[in-house]
């Protein structure tokens, strides 16, 4: 009914809807917040799986491996994998390929920070275990992007540009050149 593209847009969707227009309701309600961040990530692991099975780096069912990955979740880990798959170095080649043709640098921080970032290491973990979802939190375990809202934008584009994230690791992976930097040969 509803493919991972979809899916992810709507996570992104509901994170916007409860961020509203000033984030009042997160200011008033602050239980809320870890949801939101919950809300926000889940999107993020489902574009990257997305990503990574419609450009044929990975099956669904590899992503789910406990033995590759501790339970699937790990947003950090998927994105290692895509980097891995593709043979890249540290130039976080997906982090280029779901911001692809996106109009700004903000967006490729956020999303860079959100996959790879220290800051979020211990949010990650929060998410990956699932306490997140629970409010299952330590002093630490939450961070922030500073402002909400490009957050929130950031995500939801990477959503919707899932068809050009997927072209983009489709021409790389079919290249002839020998070049582990992204975007030398990006048409």
């Amino acid at each position: 009914m509803f493919d991972f593209q979809e899916a992810a847009k709507g996570y992104a969707k509901a994170a916007e809807r409860v961020l509203g227009e000033d984030a009042e309701f997160l200011n008033k309600n602050q239980e809320v917040i870890p949801v939101f961040v919950a809300l926000l990530f889940q999107s993020m692991e489902i574009s990257l799986k997305h990503l990574g099975v419609q450009a044929g780096l990975f099956s669904i069912q590899e992503t789910k491996d406990k033995k590759l990955k501790r339970n699937g979740h790990g947003v950090g880990e998927i994105a290692s994998l895509i980097n891995e798959r593709l043979g890249a170095s540290k130039d976080f080649p997906v982090v280029n390929a779901l911001t692809a043709r996106m109009s700004g640098g903000e967006h490729s921080e956020i999303v860079r920070e959100m996959l790879f970032g220290s800051k979020f290491e211990a949010t990650r973990q929060s998410y990956q275990r699932r306490n997140l979802g629970y409010l299952q939190l330590e002093q630490g375990d939450l961070a922030l992007v500073r402002g909400l809202k490009p957050w929130v934008s950031a995500v939801r584009d990477v959503a919707e540009n899932l068809p050009v994230a997927v072209d983009v690791v489709k021409q790389w992976k079919s290249s002839s050149g020998s070049s582990r930097s992204f975007a030398i040969w990006f048409r």
